[in-house]
This record gives C-alpha cells, sequence and structure tokens, in this order.
C-alpha cells in the first residue's frame, strides 16, 4: 500500500528543489541587481567630481587664488599630470600586489579607499583653509595647488578600483555594464557643473562646492565598502 505514494513523495520533493532552487535565483539576482546599483553610484560620485574639476579649476584658481587667467590656465596643468601619472602608477601597484598573491577584490577595495578618502580629506581641507582665506597668494597659493593635486590623484586610483572591479566581476560584460554606469556618470558629471554654478552664483565662493563634493566622494568609498566583495555579477 505504500508504494502508490512514491511518486507523489518524489514529485513533492522536486517541487521542494524547484521552488529553493528559484529562491536561490531571485536572491542572486538581488544581490547582481544590489552590486551593480552600488558600481553604478561609485562611478557616478567619481565623475561627479572629476567633471567639475575639469570644468571649474581655472575659474578657482583666478576667482579664489588670484592667478591670472593665463596663469591660471599652466598651474591648473600641474594637477592633471599627477592625475595621470598617479592612474598608471596604481594599476602598476594593484598588478604587482595580485601577482603576489593578493585576493584582487581586497586590492580594488584599497584602491577605492585611496580614490575616495583621499578626494574627501583634501577638499575638505581645501574648503577649510579657503574659508579663512589661508589660501590667497604666496605659500598658501602652493597649499592650494597641492591639495588639488592630491585631490585629483588620488580620485585617478579609481582606475585600479572600480573599473579593473567590473572586468574581475563581469569579464564578458564589462564593457557593457561600463557603458550603462559611464553614461550614469557623465549625467552626474552635468549635475556637478549646474551645482557648482549654482553654488557659486548664491555664495560667490568654491567653499560650499568643495564641501558637497567631499560628501559626494564620502558617499561613493561608503558604499564601495558595504557592498563590493568580489561576487561574480550576473553571472551566466
Amino acid at each position: 500500500p505504500t508504494e502508490p505514494e512514491k511518486p507523489k513523495e518524489s514529485e513533492r520533493a522536486r517541487e521542494e528543489e524547484t521552488e529553493k532552487t528559484n529562491v536561490f535565483a531571485r536572491e542572486a539576482g538581488a544581490r547582481d541587481f544590489g552590486q551593480f546599483a552600488a558600481l553604478a553610484w561609485c562611478h557616478m560620485c567619481v565623475n561627479f567630481g572629476f567633471f567639475q574639476l575639469q570644468s571649474w579649476l581655472p575659474a578657482y584658481m583666478a576667482r579664489d587664488l588670484g592667478f591670472s587667467l593665463q596663469s591660471s590656465g599652466l598651474v591648473a596643468a600641474v594637477p592633471w599630470f599627477m592625475c595621470a601619472a598617479a592612474s598608471f602608477a596604481s594599476g602598476k601597484i594593484a598588478d604587482a600586489a595580485i601577482e603576489a598573491g593578493a585576493e584582487r577584490w581586497r586590492v580594488r577595495r584599497v584602491a577605492m579607499r585611496v580614490a575616495t578618502a583621499g578626494p574627501c580629506v583634501s577638499l575638505a581641507s581645501l574648503a577649510l583653509l579657503n574659508a579663512r582665506g589661508h589660501l590667497v597668494n604666496g605659500p598658501g597659493s602652493t597649499v592650494a595647488v597641492a591639495l588639488v593635486a592630491c585631490t585629483l590623484a588620488t580620485q585617478a586610483v579609481a582606475i585600479a578600483g572600480f573599473h579593473a572591479y567590473l572586468q574581475d566581476v563581469a569579464p564578458a560584460r564589462a564593457g557593457a555594464f561600463l557603458g550603462v554606469t559611464n553614461t550614469l556618470g557623465v549625467f552626474a558629471g552635468v549635475a556637478a557643473n549646474v551645482a557648482t554654478g549654482a553654488i557659486l552664483q548664491k555664495t560667490g565662493a568654491f567653499d560650499l562646492v568643495f564641501v558637497v563634493t567631499a560628501v559626494v566622494y564620502l558617499s561613493s568609498g561608503l558604499v564601495w565598502e558595504k557592498n563590493m566583495r568580489g561576487k561574480p555579477l550576473f553571472p551566466a
């Protein structure tokens, strides 16, 4: 009499296994979307600061630091040279760390700590010193240029963090994912320029601009710390 029950029990077991698989797939999909959303936010934050400095750095040096328009353009080139050098060096250092046995996601996390904490601290310092009038002319201008250079150099380390991380977790789709996050990042860059213009019109100084951007970088660092653990992103 127990024989007829076996097919039912087998069918019930298959249904339970299917349900467990579906639940796992839904949870995995939610995690993937959460990780992708976090990556998009981090890229937006990086672009927010990058586009802003790219557009407004000469104006800051002319308006707040007292450089002439011609000299501000020349001086503004120095931080960008630092940015390029840091980008190249960070990639080499990250590769060396991975070859030495470090986990990829941990190397990317260190890179993003530098790329977010560095600009945050540099811009907050710039805002504080600028508000107190310590950066106008003479040695103060040199300090200001050094802080801007530190901002750009440290944020450039994101090349060894965010950009490389995408290739680690989604090697077959990294290009497509980067296209999406970069598109959102461009919108963030446009928003940064609009916000900067509005703040300058209202306050007449860059102090609040630097504070806002420092907070944006800080948020990127916190989001990265919480969400990025090297898990494959939408694996096939």
